[in-house]
């Protein structure tokens, strides 16, 4: 009997996430009954750390108490295939989340860099139409390359609802913005002492 206890309990602890050791009380980031949780734990099971998900998307090494070693690297499975290539702290950081979202959301994470926001022109946009600007939703202006934009995403119901959004953009303020007119009488400036 004492053998069938110590075996479940093998079991049990080689199974578990031994991450939670240290960082005890941090949520969950998804039901663990939802298709991403689960797609996560699957990932972990084939990298031979059963039911221990963290590593699937920080990376580091579960088997080490150290916090150092712990934080450090990833595990062997990941080298050879999708997931994180090190510990990553923030693991949906743009820059290596190609690795870790970037597995199974590859659309998403590609849509990013082209982003409104990511390229600025969201902002520059905004900016212009807000002084007058009369492009509607045509963004042309941005920090970083236009010419590789994405598609739009979204399920159908929101491409609808943004197509239709566009159709109605009201242009605001366009009737009072106006060429820059030179003051009818010379201005002349007086030296003032501070």
């Amino acid at each position: 009997m004492r053998f069938i206890y110590l075996l479940i309990l093998l079991i049990t602890f080689s199974y578990s996430n031994s991450c939670i050791k240290c960082h005890n009380g941090i949520e969950h980031i998804r039901d663990p009954k939802s298709k991403m949780m689960q797609n996560i734990l699957d990932v972990a099971e084939r990298a031979g750390v059963k039911g221990n998900g963290c590593v699937v998307c920080h990376g580091g090494n579960p088997n080490e108490d150290n916090k150092t070693k712990a934080h450090s690297g990833t595990l062997k499975y990941f080298l050879d295939h999708k997931g994180p290539k090190e510990f990553y702290p923030s693991p949906t950081s743009q820059w290596i989340n190609i690795n870790t979202c970037g597995m199974c959301h590859t659309e998403q994470v590609n849509a990013q860099w082209s982003s409104l926001m990511n390229t600025e022109a969201g902002k520059i946009h905004g900016a212009l139409w807000g002084f007058g600007g009369k492009e509607g939703y045509r963004h042309y202006m941005s920090n970083y390359d236009l010419n590789n934009t994405h598609k739009r995403l979204g399920t159908r119901t929101y491409q609808e609802y943004m197509r239709a959004l566009e159709k109605k953009s009201l242009k605001p303020f366009q009737n009072i913005c106006r060429p820059f007119q030179k003051p009818q009488r010379q201005m002349r400036w007086k030296k003032t002492h501070l």
